[in-house]
């Protein structure tokens, strides 16, 4: 079938499909140049139905397509000179949107799903400027002309659009519309105009999903869709040939008109069957189209794509700024730097934590070490799954590759226990050295280089405190502080102190502190504490980089935890937001809790197996009783005349003791046991705890004959794997550390042989399990060397 390729400057209306409320100035602003200058409108034409024939040529290249970007921040105030981390945020919306890898791609409506399509086309912050100075593409100016912004601001400044795609952030756009609401972003359609001025103009509260953003960051992806000459679905209004309506793409339905709502029933032109189009008449409107005004949007079509890769190769200037030789000049291409990051600043021991590449730019190959205390031990994984079985600090080790190039880097990760600290617990500081210390976490959130430091410069008592160096920061600051975990199960309630120092520089500075907890190992957080600046402030103003003199320049702050809240593994969050204010100080951190009146068991867990044969019993201390008795029986009547029973004395309400265990030596092997506890106060007896019962390891058939199963494992020790055999089909392995965590599972097997690699795990004691035909034998004292 001909194609008909439509070609409509001279015959559309370009402002003549707004609805009642418009934040894209783009037509608005295109049509201001075509009324200064109407050979610009003739120009465009003929450039525009060049590119139009070309996408309809079906010949475009599928080579991945790579545009060096600036994004100049131009602020007035303060709180306007937004975060790199915002900056970075904006890029990454943009990014997965232009690529289709935005986390709602399922909100497609079937019907345009096959014609949904991502673009290999990838815009990356300059690392080289103009000068061939270093640069992380970003420019930042102060000036009024922020507000209120033109097209004026680009003259201010401007790097060659031949080699940089411009993005201009400011505080606010003007309203050059004439019609009511907010301009959030306007951009210009290539071959439209000067090229001094491409690029796009965008409001910082639009920018991105964080910092001072209040959006979902898609009017970069929008305006960006204009800069590579796509329309607006209704630029031009119903027609009976998709060629010449809506936005000329046959597989975008048009639209008579903007409109903003999800409504999916919106079906505006009757007759959008007509032409090329693939959709019958009657299909409604396309409302995902980041090229709508619509607020569930999270498409681009193959055709928009089509359209955009061939305006990309027609414009010579285009095709130089995405050129090979402008994009390695940029420092956009090849192995620049090799980074990494994970779903979670904190790592729980023995839980998953995944590890993501973050490397600049397209690594082919991966080499991960993530030190003996973790399994796998290595990986050539790009984002690998890993768990840690040792609390601390450890090194974590990424080589990336392309090619014969490669780049590495090293970070440490911090693993806090899911127990926690036991109460009370007590913080001064004195012995850190720098963070992560003590399993205290400072996390650059904004990214501007200040952060939560170890400092001497002042103290509450001692010599040591922990600093926010807040002097001389401009705009909104977000800085992190993360605590170790706390063990809060033992209690009714929680109270928090801490030592704070602070001082404003003016009056009006608006920095805040925020507490937040999280009760699911780090998965959410909940905001629990905020105190304002005049509510931190323990000093007069001061505009000179200040510390506190003395104890009287400190405040004591407190804070409350209820019952939703005291569970094992308690992380605690302290973000400080900075808002021109002066440095803060923190030092002399305390919990202490409440006892429930109700003890707590704690190890061996209820149901474990695989426990040793000289168990040591754990539980939690009460409080402020005289001593605690315990039982321990095969019999859940705890009668037998296998009954063990004993008594410890009170030390302290601390649940690290002596007091708070006991030591049971030489158990059966595959023996189930019971056991329970309880405290006296002035000589009466509390209730026993529930009873908790767990199952010895079995005798390791490593050190006999296995005669009767039939079933062997060797070789014993080991270093990278072990066979197993079995009489019958071999259902399931698992091996498991000495605690009885799982750390390979192996399901399915359906075989009477396995092999089984052990690659990643780190010397030591091992124990097997394996299933056949629903019965459990089990390996212990597999030792791997």
């Amino acid at each position: 079938m001909k194609k008909v390729i439509g070609v409509t400057l001279a015959t559309m209306l370009w402002l003549g499909g707004f609805g009642q409320s418009e934040w894209c100035g783009t037509d608005h602003y295109t049509q201001e140049m075509f009324d200064t200058n109407p050979q610009l409108k003739v120009d465009y034409e003929q450039l525009r139905a060049q590119v139009a024939q070309l996408a309809a040529s079906g010949t475009r290249s599928n080579d991945k397509i790579v545009v060096p970007t600036v994004v100049h921040i131009l602020w007035n105030t303060c709180e306007n000179d937004i975060s790199k981390a915002q900056v970075l945020d904006g890029m990454r919306v943009l990014n997965e949107d232009m690529a289709r890898l935005n986390p709602d791609t399922n909100l497609t409506r079937d019907i345009f799903k096959p014609y949904a399509q991502g673009a290999d086309i990838e815009f990356r912050l300059a690392q080289v400027d103009p000068s061939n100075n270093p640069t992380d593409g970003i420019n930042r100016i102060q000036t009024s002309a922020a507000v209120a912004a033109g097209n004026g601001i680009k003259g201010m400044t401007n790097w060659q659009t031949n080699e940089y795609f411009n993005i201009w952030v400011v505080e606010s756009i003007a309203n050059f519309t004439g019609g009511g609401g907010t301009i959030l972003g306007y951009a210009q359609f290539p071959g439209s105009g000067s090229w001094s001025t491409y690029g796009i103009v965008i409001r910082n509260d639009a920018f991105g999903t964080i910092g001072t953003s209040g959006a979902d960051g898609r009017t970069l992806t929008h305006e960006v869709g204009h800069c590579i000459d796509l329309y607006h679905t209704f630029q031009s209004g119903c027609g009976n040939n998709c060629a010449f309506s809506g936005d000329q793409i046959c597989d975008t339905p048009p639209s008579a008109y903007s409109t903003q709502s999800c409504e999916y029933s919106i079906d505006l032109c009757a007759n959008d069957g007509g032409g090329d189009s693939p959709y019958p008449a009657g299909t409604p409107d396309q409302i995902e189209n980041y090229m709508s005004y619509n607020d569930c949007q999270n498409m681009f079509s193959i055709g928009q794509i089509d359209r955009a890769i061939a305006a990309l190769s027609m414009h010579s200037t285009l095709t130089n700024l995405t050129s090979e030789s402008n994009v390695e000049a940029k420092g956009v291409v090849g192995m620049v730097a090799a980074d990494f990051t994970t779903d979670n600043l904190i790592t729980f021991e023995g839980n998953s934590t995944r590890f993501y590449n973050a490397t600049q730019y397209d690594a082919e190959s991966f080499e991960w070490d993530f030190g003996t205390a973790a399994y796998p031990q290595n990986s050539t994984a790009a984002n690998p799954y890993v768990v840690f079985n040792d609390v601390g600090t450890h090194t974590v080790k990424l080589k990336a590759n392309q090619g014969s190039d490669s780049e590495e880097i090293e970070k440490e990760v911090i693993v806090v226990s899911k127990v926690g600290n036991y109460l009370p617990f007590s913080e001064n500081f004195e012995d850190f050295t720098e963070l992560p210390d003590q399993n205290w976490v400072s996390n650059d959130w904004d990214e501007d280089g200040l952060e939560w430091k170890v400092t001497t410069e002042a103290s509450f008592a001692g010599n040591q405190s922990l600093k926010m160096n807040n002097y001389g920061s401009c705009g909104l600051t977000i800085d992190q502080l993360y605590t170790s975990s706390f063990d809060f199960s033992p209690y009714s309630s929680i109270e928090m102190t801490f030592k704070a120092a602070f001082a404003k520089r003016q009056n009006n500075n608006g920095d805040f502190l925020r507490m937040y907890v999280s009760n699911d190992l780090g998965e959410t957080w909940k905001l629990r504490w905020v105190r304002s600046s005049a509510q931190l402030e323990s000093a007069v103003p001061t505009n000179s980089n200040w510390a506190p003199a003395d104890t009287s320049e400190w405040k004591t702050h407190t804070l409350n935890l209820g019952a939703a809240y005291m569970v094992e593994g308690l992380l605690v969050r302290f973000e400080f937001g900075g808002r021109g204010g002066n440095n803060f100080y923190m030092d002399d951190f305390e919990v202490s809790g409440v006892f429930s009146g109700d003890l707590l068991l704690e190890y061996p867990k209820n149901g474990a197996t695989l426990i040793s044969t000289d168990p040591t019993l754990n539980w939690k201390s009460v409080g402020g009783v005289d001593g605690y008795e315990y039982q321990f029986d095969t019999d859940t009547s705890f009668s037998s005349t296998n009954l063990i029973t004993g008594v410890t004395s009170y030390i302290d309400e601390y649940s690290g003791n002596m007091d708070t265990e006991a030591d049971i030596a030489g158990l059966d092997l595959e023996t189930t046991y019971y056991w329970r506890a309880r405290y006296d106060t002035n000589g009466v007896a509390s209730a026993w705890t529930d009873t908790w019962v767990f199952t010895t390891q079995g005798d390791p058939i490593g050190t006999r004959e296995a005669i009767s199963s039939g079933l062997k494992i060797f070789p014993n020790p080991a270093s990278e794997s072990v066979k197993i055999f079995a009489p019958t089909e071999i259902e399931s392995v698992v091996i498991r550390d000495i605690s009885g965590r799982a750390l390979i599972e192996e399901r399915g097997i359906s075989s009477q042989n396995y092999s089984l690699s052990l690659n990643g795990l780190p010397t030591g004691l091992y124990l097997v399990e394996v299933s056949i035909d629903n019965d459990t034998r089990v390996v212990s004292q597999l030792q791997i060397l």
